[in-house]
């Protein structure tokens, strides 16, 4: 039985590995980069005949006219498993419809996985989530453009925990200018509290004016080595932080 079984196998692999060549050959000229990212991420598309394989890799062509379409499918294989002609027109229509300016070719490519989320529930659910948190006159489309997994992340919780946090720790006119760069802002409140830790240690041993001086932004996405270099006791200070409150 187990010689059957090898025997089997060997000639699945041959199969799957003739496959593969097929719609490597379509696809894309670089076998090193695009072979162990789409096979390692969605081994299930092997399985799929390379002519409808083709036909999916066709449409998405032309849903996202000038798309880099081998980027998105490197990042998220999972698309070719779709019903690519029945579902994803009526999936780009409507990330369209809720989100009206936004450059929908940049946004897929930043984060594929928007083209099979829920939309109509989960992704308007957020954005109108986001338009009750965020300070007004707050462009959300930029920040959403900016760091597209706020579509999908836990806004009322999460995220608002955060805006909250950075809200109580930053200065009013440091929070103002960060509300003015929609980037920035998305950036910030997609931080960890790890690093929003940084903020309250710096308040914490600098003087006012020397506090209200910099900007919050350049120490939250700042290394962690260079800003342990830079406040070497910043690491002993948060061990202690973080015992307190157990």
């Amino acid at each position: 039985a187990s010689q059957v079984e090898e025997r089997r196998r060997r000639r699945t692999a041959c199969v799957l590995e003739g496959q593969w060549t097929q719609l490597h050959q379509r696809q894309s000229t670089d076998a090193k980069r695009t072979r162990p990212r789409m096979v390692g991420r969605s081994p299930a598309l092997l399985l799929i005949p390379v002519e409808s394989l083709k036909k999916k890799i066709e449409k998405i062509q032309e849903l996202l006219p000038d798309a880099d379409v081998q980027s998105i499918l490197n990042k998220q294989p999972t698309i070719l498993n779709l019903d690519v002609e029945a579902f994803l027109p009526s999936q780009i229509s409507m990330l369209e419809e809720i989100l009206p300016g936004v450059d929908m070719i940049k946004l897929v490519e930043r984060r594929p996985p928007l083209l099979y989320l829920n939309v109509k529930d989960n992704v308007a659910h957020n954005i109108d989530a986001l338009c009750q948190i965020m300070p007004d006159g707050v462009d959300i489309n930029a920040m959403i453009l900016s760091q597209p997994s706020l579509l999908w992340m836990d806004v009322g919780g999460t995220v608002n925990g955060k805006l909250e946090r950075l809200k109580g720790i930053c200065t009013q006119e440091q929070f103002e200018v960060m509300s003015q760069k929609p980037a920035s802002l998305a950036r910030a409140i997609l931080s960890s509290h790890k690093a929003i830790d940084r903020l309250v240690y710096l308040k914490s041993t600098m003087n006012v004016e020397e506090f209200e001086k910099f900007s919050p932004l350049t120490y939250l996405v700042m290394s962690r080595e260079r800003f342990s270099n830079d406040y070497p006791s910043f690491e002993t200070w948060q061990r202690r932080k973080d015992h307190k409150l157990r």
